[in-house]
């Protein structure tokens, strides 16, 4: 029974090692645009095998993400307008009379807008809207580099 039971978590051992690498540390970074930090909104890193990672920012454009595997990623950044009207592409809340809504990428990270869960509004005049082309990770033009060790520095600067 020992023997077996040896094989097998060398086995799940092997597979869970090729499978991670290993190395998958925890991505920081500041999003800034025309030298103000973004307020409001989400970075997406796409790793080199395809998986997303998302995190939201903070009222200083702070972001974390734990679990990105090391190499080459590509990076996007939406950031909709807190107020629910529509910016751009912005969202629009359901409850919004006469417009139709539309999907808040927030909600993907289980934050409600309608339910006050997850970061705070940031304060009136602090969000601006930034080109739309940001927003997908496959055509915005951003990328980046995600370092091996526990931690790794991903700063984005949108122009």
């Amino acid at each position: 029974m020992r023997v077996r039971t040896s094989v097998w978590a060398a086995l799940l051992g092997g597979l869970f090692a090729a499978g991670c690498d290993g190395d998958t540390p925890t991505v920081r970074g500041r999003v800034t645009a025309h030298g103000k930090p973004v307020v409001w909104g989400s970075v997406t890193l796409v790793d080199a095998r395809g998986g997303y990672h998302q995190a939201l920012l903070d009222l200083d454009g702070n972001y974390e993400i734990d679990g990105v595997p090391t190499g080459a990623v590509k990076v996007g950044v939406v950031s909709d307008n807190p107020a629910g009207r529509v910016a751009g592409r912005g969202v629009v809340h359901p409850r919004a009379a006469g417009q139709a809504a539309v999907q808040d990428p927030r909600e993907a990270l289980g934050f409600r807008q309608d339910t006050g869960s997850g970061p705070p509004k940031p304060p009136p005049g602090a969000w601006f809207p930034i080109p739309e082309r940001y927003g997908d990770p496959h055509s915005s033009g951003l990328t980046g580099e995600v370092k091996s060790g526990r931690a790794s520095e991903l700063n984005i600067v949108l122009r």
